[in-house]
């Protein structure tokens, strides 16, 4: 024993100086002030944004009835929430997470004779403390947030929201390297997370028993000071705690090969997103989840026979795309919808701050649908080959992801009138529900189209910009996508005020979906005149530029002349 101890005292040393080694090569010596002066940082653009957030939710508390309501299916629909962070944890596991190792410690620390648990025990437990950090401080703020429009006493409700969310998401960071030590096959883990979703869903569409609720009945304890729920949450915090043990204890288990493919694909992430160039961040990501193109398609697209017209082509290019989309992207999409369905039933009953997951989701969808426009930009020398021209080919390419958008869009108003329960809430999402997400989706064409390769132009507005406005540039190209999603999702607010003033909803989900079909207009028209406008923005560039040579030359030469 005091041999093996003696052995594996050095080892630990040296795996902690070469750590600390590369970790000041890479940051430098980093002073107490400096880490200070940062979590100063952080702590002040937090609070700036929770009290934004604040200021956009209603101040006053909320009625009786809406309060029963929180308290009939609140647990319900906060078990859907518990049961979507353990099935991305069961997920993550499948597919090698839930650690990114740097790849020094892959490379070299893993394959030197030192025990495998000294190694990957630091990051290990960095991870589940992460995890725990932001799932209890983003619940801790959603508790502070919901203490005064519940009447109830703030710092219960966010000492409940902290230590539940911490628990929940350490217990399924804990669940994901269980199962990446299990080696418990992707299939398996797609199965069970589906069943337990989609069981915890039908929990909060038709108020049956879920199997998540006793978490729900924990985050919602000082609402219902239910007994039973105090303990249920004390239970739930004891596995998640011996799921953490059990996981630290076991991570000396986890694969090298898994670690070095999710680590490299993370450091690939962490730079696309630096650069904020979001359509690689999909592509990685479509690749850190195994989500790829189905071999067979869901369903047979026919070809375009003989001479077809290349809009044709274009559709059926689109058509074969979709087919061939796995099951897990199809169903990621209808979780998107219902969510956004969900966001959109809040904003009418007046909560302005679930405009933003609601733009957010609509983007997101658009990025999904939106391969074959994406794939059609990302090859730029082989679209100026085509027999087509660009606008037209961009413009088609749209045809078959807007209809793909109907029966989303379907889906959305069902979970809005499921959650809202108002008898109008079908003739609003009727109306208002395929403008709304066409509108929402086309930020995320805007974001694909301004993704394509072009150096020159790059380059050229780089030089005619100074650093310091170069650098807010950058900014409002990468931000201005999601603004276009949410000018297209504003118009909701539409029938918030409507339902607010005892006006008539249908009128003003009228009025919100012309608005919506506008933005989505402007966006096609932009699309369809994109490049001939700077073909000819770029020839009145350089026919300035010759004047002005030709100028230049004038006076050299009457200069010269009466010289």
């Amino acid at each position: 024993m005091l041999v093996t101890a003696a052995v594996r005292s050095p080892a630990r040393d040296a795996v902690h100086a070469l750590r600390r080694a590369r970790r000041e090569a890479r940051l430098g010596r980093l002073e107490w002030f400096d880490v200070a002066y940062r979590a100063y940082l952080v702590i002040l653009v937090g609070g700036a944004l929770v009290l934004a957030v604040g200021t956009w939710l209603p101040a006053d508390p909320l009625g009786s009835s809406a309060v029963e309501t929180v308290r009939q299916r609140g647990a319900a629909v906060l078990g859907l929430v518990a049961a979507l962070v353990l099935a991305a944890g069961l997920r993550s596991g499948a597919h090698g997470g839930p650690l990114a190792v740097e790849a020094p410690d892959i490379r070299h620390l893993l394959l030197a004779p030192v025990p495998r648990r000294q190694v990957l025990l630091r990051p290990c437990a960095q991870r589940l403390s992460s995890l725990a950090l932001v799932g209890g401080s983003v619940a801790g703020v959603a508790g502070l947030l919901a203490a005064p429009r519940l009447d109830g006493p703030s710092l219960t409700w966010t000492l409940t929201g902290a230590v539940g969310g911490a628990v929940l998401t350490a217990g399924a960071g804990a669940l994901a390297i269980l199962v990446h030590v299990g080696r418990v096959a992707p299939g398996a883990v797609r199965a069970v997370t589906a069943v337990v979703v989609l069981a915890q869903a039908i929990a909060v569409a038709w108020r049956v028993p879920g199997p998540t609720d006793v978490i729900g009945d924990a985050l919602v304890w000082p609402l219902t000071r239910h007994d039973s729920a105090l303990v249920a949450g004390i239970v739930a915090s004891s596995v998640a705690v011996a799921l953490v043990v059990v996981g630290l204890v076991s991570c000396g288990r986890l694969r090298s090969e898994a670690l070095e493919r999710r680590s490299s694909l993370v450091a690939q992430v962490r730079f696309a997103l630096a650069v904020g160039d979001l359509r690689t961040v999909v592509l990685l990501r479509r690749q850190l989840a195994h989500d790829h193109l189905r071999v067979r398609p869901w369903f047979r697209v026919p070809p375009p026979r003989g001479a077809s017209r290349p809009s044709a082509v274009l559709i059926w290019r689109s058509g074969l795309t979709l087919a061939r989309s796995p099951a897990l992207r199809l169903a990621r999409l209808v979780v998107m919808a219902a969510a956004m369905g969900v966001a959109a039933a809040g904003i009418v009953q007046g909560s302005a701050a679930l405009l933003i997951p609601l733009a957010v989701g609509a983007f997101l969808i658009g990025l999904e649908l939106a391969e074959p426009l994406a794939q059609t930009v990302d090859q730029t020398e082989l679209r100026r080959l085509l027999p087509v021209g660009s606008s037209a080919l961009l413009g088609g390419l749209l045809v078959v992801p807007a209809l793909a958008l109907v029966p989303l869009a379907a889906v959305a108003v069902t979970a809005a009138a499921a959650v809202s329960g108002a008898s109008t809430a079908w003739s609003v999402g009727a109306v208002m529900g395929i403008p709304l997400i066409w509108a929402g989706a086309a930020g995320a064409v805007v974001n694909v189209v301004r993704s394509a390769p072009d150096p020159m132009a790059r380059a050229a507005r780089s030089m005619a910009m100074p650093p310091e406005v170069a650098g807010m540039s950058t900014v409002a190209h990468a931000a201005w996508p999601l603004i276009v999603s949410g000018l297209g999702v504003a118009p909701l607010w539409f029938v918030s005020d409507a339902v607010a003033e005892g006006g008539s909803p249908v009128a003003a989900a009228l009025r919100g979906g012309v608005a919506s079909l506008l933005v989505a207009g402007c966006v096609v028209v932009w699309l369809r005149t994109r490049d001939d406008v700077r073909r000819r923005w770029r020839a009145l560039v350089v026919a300035g530029d010759e004047a002005r040579r030709q100028a230049t030359e004038r006076r050299r030469t009457r200069s010269g002349g009466s010289t």
